[in-house]
């Protein structure tokens, strides 16, 4: 890679993106009733805009902005104080000598020309952020969300704070807005070394206070798009114009910019954190150092945990990477999540031709570096007017622009994979050996990130402190991470609640399962001709292996399940493409695309991680981010885990019937290759997908959601009568259970040794009706159990009743194979 010479750092393009940023802060501290001292007030009308009718003072916000700023004691990385004052509270008043707040409040009206749309139903006040996701109409209608809200909190991945719940009241938000008021003051004390650090620590601070506060509190207008992400919005626009126009002033009505949309993809995401290249798996001795072959293997474990890292941070690192190359602070990335970012850049000479030369530069890298296995997609709009982000327009501009990514799918960058036929990845023809990413070194690095990822706390970008594990050369940057905060270099967090509001978030999923003293007890209580051999025993406070996991799977109330499988599962958000082309219908803006990717992102990367820490702490985190997730662990560990899911989903959507997600779920033993476990993980959510989506398919049975819990019910129950109660012999016999799995499989149409469902048969209804007659007559009623099994048992009539009734039994068997019950 030849990377070009960046832009210098334009401190006045940083000081109109850092004032978008806090333009609105004021939002946060008016509802928290903040006294202004008088010479705040004072600025009233010099700074608020007056009601022609009233000739009242409107948005008084500004007032508390200015405030928001007289409390804040920041060098703001060296930029003018004063200025940024200025620039940020005249918004909505700018002085007609000043270019720099004309051109905040230029973009102020851009963000919020498409941003805002008018309520359904006006509101008497506004208590809380409307959930984005409960607004997604396609393909179905969405159901009212009325009292349901965002809680008015810091950012956390806590179930409290994250997921949407009843509306708080107004009191409530007003006290919550105390709250964030003093966490905002603190973050505004802190001290940035130059404006690019600036930018991104102001983008740490407002993400995590600005993220459940409405951009507007108007009742008659729609509250569902953040104040982070107009913020966020502003400033890029406002980056761009700045860049367009300097010199004389002019009012903001006249300053009409151009810009152009790029976005960054990668494809290929899961042949890249699967491959296993045999001849470097086979070496004696070296099986760390190698791509790793079956889910057993020392080190496997750790290479897909740094392989899932190392594609987040390729899209990331590519689009600041462009920014850089091109002049631009980081808020110009206006979207990054689950691998795909978008960029809002000005429409200027300088600016394209930098653009051209860095995109060919990533080009390179990833023919150098990745050898083809990962593919970069990348797109980019035609010349944009201010017309394209209006109201009318802004959808057809999104989807222009999603349909371009789709084409760049089958751009093929890497000359050495380019043949008469097409795309070839066997003809890799180079002076070395093998793919780039084939090859020891790179191998090597992933294995030793890997392991020292889960102490991670920090992530920097060219620093030179000395930090945990490999230096990650990567698109020009190099890369380090660490237990304690760097003092050289960017910083990032790697977790939300990271102490340091001003420190800009990276958030990925590193959750591992440890060996604790129990686990260390489990572990030998294994038969002895299923025990691991000695060498590979693990110690106390050791990560687990994925052998070590599959004999660690439990019940709902602890106890151990004697079978040892591993689980693997699969799932993502059904049709997520077309939901964010189509799913907001005229009311799709930059402000409620981004919320909704980034909420759908850190559910899956951050919220799930937090609940397998807490709840099911041997489930392993193979990736996750954007709208998809592949977990292994122990088998039962994630049966019970797909409900808990399921409802975690359904509440973060508020129910919404448009956005829906399917799930494939295997078992296999402990040695099964990772790479075999994901294909047939992948081939289960398929057909759960192929069946009419918002399913689930177990091994080889699809259920949608309702009969998946139908199933669980009747396996609880079976499970409950087959173990018995408080020391009681079972009531029911394991024979009969068989029984009822064939039936099932015959109700479904499947026999053994037939590829195809045979025709339908009705045998087994009667077979089932005479078994129950039998084996459960009528009972009296303090068999209640029984009583119930049997109830719905006798309910079992359609293909589909039998095949909730296949799941149900296979269940049930399973945790009581090897059980002395």
């Amino acid at each position: 890679m030849k990377p070009i010479k960046s832009a210098v750092i334009d401190e006045r393009v940083h000081l109109i993106a850092v004032a978008g940023l806090l333009h609105d802060a004021g939002k946060v501290l008016q509802p928290a009733a903040m006294p202004l001292e008088p010479q705040t007030s004072n600025l009233r009308q010099m700074i608020c805009p007056s009601d022609f009718r009233t000739g009242q003072s409107t948005h008084q916000h500004v007032l508390y902005t200015a405030a928001a700023f007289d409390l804040a004691t920041s060098n703001f990385g060296g930029l003018d104080r004063e200025e940024l004052f200025r620039v940020a509270c005249y918004h909505h008043r700018p002085s007609t000598d000043s270019l720099d707040q004309n051109i905040l409040t230029k973009a102020d009206w851009l963000a919020s020309g498409h941003d805002r749309r008018p309520a359904t139903e006006p509101s008497d006040s506004i208590s809380a952020l409307a959930p984005v996701l409960a607004g997604v109409e396609w393909p179905e209608s969405a159901r009212s969300s009325d009292g349901v809200g965002l809680p008015t909190k810091l950012l956390s991945l806590d179930e409290d704070s994250f997921l949407p719940s009843a509306e708080q009241s107004l009191e409530q938000y007003r006290e919550r807005c105390r709250e964030l008021t003093g966490r905002l003051v603190d973050g505004l004390k802190q001290d940035f070394r130059n404006p690019m650090e600036c930018v991104d620590g102001l983008l740490g601070l407002t993400e995590r206070v600005f993220h459940s506060i409405p951009a507007s509190r108007d009742r008659k207008q729609q509250p569902d798009v953040t104040l982070f992400d107009h913020s966020r919005i502003v400033a890029a626009f406002a980056a761009c114009l700045a860049k367009q126009f300097s010199g004389a002033p002019r009012p903001a009505g006249e300053l009409h910019g151009q810009f152009r949309l790029v976005a960054i993809a990668l494809g290929g995401i899961q042949k890249f954190i699967f491959r296993v290249v045999t001849p470097l798996d086979e070496r004696d001795g070296e099986q760390d150092r190698g791509a790793g072959g079956v889910t057993g293997a020392r080190g496997m474990a750790r290479r897909l945990r740094a392989r899932s890292l190392y594609v987040g941070l390729l899209s990331w690192l590519a689009a600041r990477r462009v920014l850089e190359d091109v002049g631009l602070p980081s808020t110009s990335l206006i979207a990054n999540a689950g691998g795909r970012a978008i960029l809002l850049l000005p429409e200027t000479p300088d600016t394209q031709e930098r653009l051209r030369s860095s995109l060919a530069n990533l080009d390179e890298w990833f023919v150098e570096s990745i050898g083809g296995v990962l593919r970069l997609d990348i797109a980019s709009s035609n010349v944009l007017s201010d017309a394209d982000f209006s109201a009318d327009r802004f959808s057809q501009t999104f989807r222009d622009l999603d349909r371009r990514l789709a084409a760049a799918r089958y751009r093929v960058s890497v000359p050495n994979l380019r043949g008469g036929s097409g795309w070839s990845e066997s003809g890799w023809i180079q002076s070395r050996e093998s793919l780039p990413i084939d090859r020891d070194e790179f191998n090597g690095e992933l294995a030793q990130l890997g392991r020292y990822l889960p102490r991670a706390k920090y992530l920097s970008l060219d620093g030179g402190d000395i930090g945990i594990g490999p230096v990650l050369s990567m698109i020009g940057y190099e890369v380090r991470f660490h237990e304690t905060r760097p003092a050289s270099g960017r910083c990032f967090a790697l977790d939300v609640d990271d102490g340091d509001l001003s420190l800009p978030l990276f958030v990925t999923a590193k959750h591992v399962p440890r060996a604790t003293a129990d686990v260390l007890q489990r572990l030998s209580r294994i038969s002895r001709d299923e025990r691991l051999e000695a060498e590979d025993a693990p110690q106390e406070n050791n990560l687990l292996t994925f052998e070590h996991l599959a004999g660690l799977a439990s019940d709902e109330d602890g106890r151990e399940i004697p079978q040892a499988m591993l689980g693997a599962l699969k799932a993502d958000v059904d049709r997520l493409g077309t939901i964010l082309g189509y799913g907001l219908g005229q009311r799709v803006s930059f402000g409620r695309l981004t919320s909704l990717a980034r909420t759908l992102d850190l559910f899956f990367k951050g919220f799930l991680t937090r609940k397998l820490q807490e709840q099911f702490p041997f489930v392993y985190t193979v990736f996750a981010g954007g709208d998809d997730v592949f977990l292994v662990g122990p088998w039962y560990d994630l049966v019970r885990l797909i409900g808990n899911l399921r409802g975690w989903f359904d509440r973060l959507t508020c129910g919404n019937p448009s956005l829906t997600f399917s799930a494939g779920l295997v078992f296999a033993g402990a040695t099964t290759p990772v790479a075999h476990l994901a294909h047939v993980a992948e081939e289960a959510l398929d057909r759960a997908k192929d069946n009419g989506r918002d399913r689930i398919t177990i091994g080889s049975v699809t259920l949608t959601w309702a009969e998946f819990d139908k199933a669980m019910t009747l396996h609880r129950l079976l499970l409950s009568e087959l173990r018995g109660h408080e020391g009681d012999r079972p009531s029911l016999n394991r024979s009969l259970v068989y029984r009822l799995l064939q039936y099932a499989k015959q109700g479904r149409g499947h026999h053994p040794g037939r590829e195809r469902p045979a025709p339908l048969d009705l045998k087994w209804r009667a077979q089932l009706s005479y078994d129950l007659k039998r084996n459960l007559p009528a009972l009296s009623d303090h068999r209640p159990g029984l009583l119930k099994l049997r109830t719905a048992l006798q309910q079992v009539v359609t293909p589909q009743d039998a095949a909730v009734l296949e799941v149900a039994c296979s269940l049930s068997l399973y945790v009581l194979r090897g059980a002395s019950t």
